[in-house]
């Protein structure tokens, strides 16, 4: 999954005062909407228009969870590195986009040479069909393993002396009625665990 956040203006204005640099903000600030699971943006015409509302409207609100935003008055610019506190307060940034593998064309697993960086050529190993969400090579690297949003185990064997196809399919196994979130090898390989949301 891949998740992109914008820097709010509290956090940037921050940053710039204790580099003694000038750089520039857009957002005011994020805040975690009640029962939401990601960071929403706040910006300049929100706090004017939660300024705007008397302590009665913002009392109502607040109550009723449909509004969890804070007076702009505890918005700081810090001139000194933050404590925690401040740290939770000022510089909780919004997600902006969320990338997930939602067809089998973009949940692959993609091998690359860690002397160059580049991708091996036929090094896209295809067995999943939603967002995979670990993969372990096994200790000797002769296996690989992975689990998926897809609710199955995949598991790949090294083509030795076969530069063009490092790895190849063997197989795979829908083990589980949720989704799996984590997997690991035994100390001898012989061995695999794989761990879900359906509580196996």
């Amino acid at each position: 999954i891949l998740r992109v956040f914008d820097a709010p203006k509290t956090f940037v204005q921050s940053l710039s005062k204790l580099l003694g640099e000038e750089v520039l903000g857009e957002l005011v600030r994020a805040n975690i909407p009640p029962l939401g699971l990601s960071n929403k943006a706040i910006f300049n015409y929100d706090v004017e228009k939660l300024s705007a509302q008397s302590e009665d409207e913002l009392l109502s609100r607040q109550q009723t969870f449909s509004e969890t935003l804070t007076t702009p008055s505890s918005l700081k610019i810090l001139e000194q590195p933050p404590f925690e506190e401040q740290l939770l307060q000022n510089t909780l940034w919004p997600e902006i986009d969320k990338l997930l593998a939602t067809t089998p064309e973009d949940a692959i697993i993609r091998l690359y040479n860690t002397a160059t960086w580049k991708e091996l050529t036929n090094g896209s190993l295809k067995s999943h069909s939603l967002t995979i969400t670990k993969i372990r090579f096994s200790h000797s690297d002769k296996l690989i393993l992975s689990v998926s949003r897809d609710r199955t185990w995949s598991l790949f064997e090294k083509c030795e002396g076969n530069q063009a196809t490092p790895y190849k399919f063997i197989t795979k196994n829908k083990a589980h009625a949720r989704i799996i979130w984590d997997c690991s090898w035994s100390h001898d390989d012989l061995l695999f665990a794989t761990a879900s949301r359906d509580k196996t």
